[in-house]
């Protein structure tokens, strides 16, 4: 066979074909029967499934309940779901369940390439909170310059 090739003359076929009944012939066909497509599947689809997740979340884990029901993931190429979560408390709690959800839509959507991917996005008014009784007055003072009079009039104090 090799003087053929070298010549340029056609060579016979040298990949093997399996023998029926043998291993090999067994993996070729799972491999041509087994496998499911992954079916493709719509944003509204997808809500409905993760709101029927978050119903099954709701008596055992309330806080789970809330996070999933107020935020809906949104689908991305190749089956990747964007989740926008409000701190990483809730991040936390999410990860807890992520595998569980993850299969939980590869069977309802019949699709095993759908994958999760969070995203935290921190508050920016971290500066603006008000602790203590000084920092909520002088806030108020700043709304109502009259509440400064008010408080020398009544000599008010802070405890």
């Amino acid at each position: 066979m090799l003087k053929q090739a070298l010549k340029g003359e056609p060579t016979p076929n040298l990949v093997e074909e399996p023998v029926p009944g043998s291993i090999a012939s067994a993996t070729a066909t799972e491999k041509d029967s087994g496998e499911k497509a992954d079916r493709q599947f719509s944003q509204d689809e997808l809500r409905m499934s993760w709101l029927q997740f978050a119903e099954q979340q709701k008596t055992n884990e309330p806080r789970m309940y809330s996070i999933l029901i107020t935020n809906i993931p949104e689908k991305r190429e190749d089956s990747v779901l964007k989740v926008r979560l409000a701190n990483r408390s809730q991040e936390t709690h999410f990860n807890e369940i992520k595998n569980r959800l993850v299969n939980f839509l590869h069977r309802e959507l019949q699709n095993s390439k759908i994958d999760i991917e969070l995203e935290v996005i921190e508050s920016e008014n971290t500066e603006n909170k008000l602790y203590t009784t000084k920092d909520k007055y002088d806030y108020l003072v700043q709304k109502n310059p009259a509440l400064a009079s008010m408080k020398q009039q009544l000599n008010l104090d802070f405890d």
